[in-house]
């Protein structure tokens, strides 16, 4: 029976990574990735207010938890504050009652709330909170042999990054006919834009830097100033079903295709260099997608259902046509998820 709800920061931190490491048991560097993933993200580092709340039974054990990481995005061109809800569970003994409790509690009082890829019990609950499916991100993966891909579908290999190398390095510079892709590592000049009217989470110099250069995980951060604006794009490998893939986590681009065709180039130029099999990236807006099946690049899996609870009255008319936000692999905690 459900004892009473708090915030993260009103309790035992070590009672709270020991549940996490109970109910995620797969998931690596537990304690360094909650420091790195909420105490270093630059909203909570200048407001020192975490969004984490954890449910008790009658004997004080921690029963469930909602975790709430708060970000900045775009909506008509305006910044604005918002919440990634994320590892939302309850324990199966205490579902129902609790689960609904806790759930109300964290998304009701953190609007605007999304989340991305929510189980069937994060998803029932959400609704009828009041939040709707507002968009829906696409898995595409690119084989360098595409015999590969019956390999991938029927492999029984581990999925763990344990055999990744640093031996093969990442190239510096990749030249293309029409334009340059830099290794970067510094974004003293770099500044942040939007497509219009729809939603874009925001990807400031400061989320940049804590997000991929001052990361736990090995990202690649490549830009390139050939086109109209500054562009980027975030790359880090990956092992799955026994294959190496390079994941495309993330990429900023003006609404021009000729970018994005530049970065898809790019992308498979760095795989072959650094012995990938092939590439994966997902995608939230059709922009992307003519691209990529032009390219050889398939939709492969089920999509991950993005849910928000934001006040706007555009969005069924722009689901359909996947054009009412922009997300990548970035946001939420898509990306850290691909290997568990």
């Amino acid at each position: 029976m459900l004892q009473k709800i708090e915030k993260v920061d009103q309790i035992d931190l070590d009672s709270f990574l020991n549940f996490n490491k109970y109910i995620f048991p797969n998931r690596r560097n537990l304690s360094k990735r909650f420091s790195w993933q909420y105490l270093e993200n630059p909203i909570f580092k200048s407001n020192k207010k975490l969004n984490i709340l954890i449910s008790y039974d009658n004997s004080n054990n921690i029963v469930g938890q909602f975790l709430l990481s708060p970000f900045e995005f775009y909506q008509k061109n305006e910044i604005k504050k918002a919440f990634w809800g994320m590892d939302y569970h309850v324990l199966s003994e205490n579902r129902g009652a609790c689960g609904a409790v806790l759930a109300r509690n964290a998304i009701s009082k953190h609007k605007p709330y999304f989340t991305i890829g929510p189980s069937k019990f994060a998803k029932k609950i959400s609704l009828a909170l009041g939040a709707k499916v507002v968009g829906k991100l696409k898995k595409y993966m690119w084989f360098k042999n595409p015999l590969d891909i019956l390999r991938y579908k029927y492999s029984k290999e581990s999925s763990k990054n344990n055999g990744i190398s640093d031996e093969i390095k990442f190239p510096n510079k990749i030249l293309l006919s029409n334009a340059t892709f830099q290794l970067t590592y510094n974004l003293q000049n770099y500044e942040d834009y939007c497509w219009d009217g729809i939603i874009q989470p925001s990807r400031s110099a400061n989320f940049l830097k804590w997000r991929f250069l001052n990361s736990i995980n090995k990202y690649y951060l490549y830009s390139s100033n050939s086109y109209s604006s500054p562009i980027f794009f975030v790359v880090r490998k990956c092992i799955l079903n026994g294959m190496t893939f390079l994941l495309l986590v993330d990429f900023k681009i003006p609404f021009n295709i000729n970018c994005w065709e530049g970065i898809i180039k790019t992308t498979k130029k760095i795989a072959k260099l650094t012995k990938c099999d092939g590439i994966i990236t997902m995608s939230s807006h059709s922009f992307f997608e003519k691209a990529m099946l032009k390219n050889f690049f398939f939709c492969f899996g089920g999509n991950l259902e993005i849910l928000s609870n934001i006040d706007t009255d555009d969005f069924e008319s722009n689901l359909l046509e996947r054009t009412f936000i922009y997300a990548t692999m970035a946001d939420c905690d898509v990306d850290l998820c691909v290997e568990e």
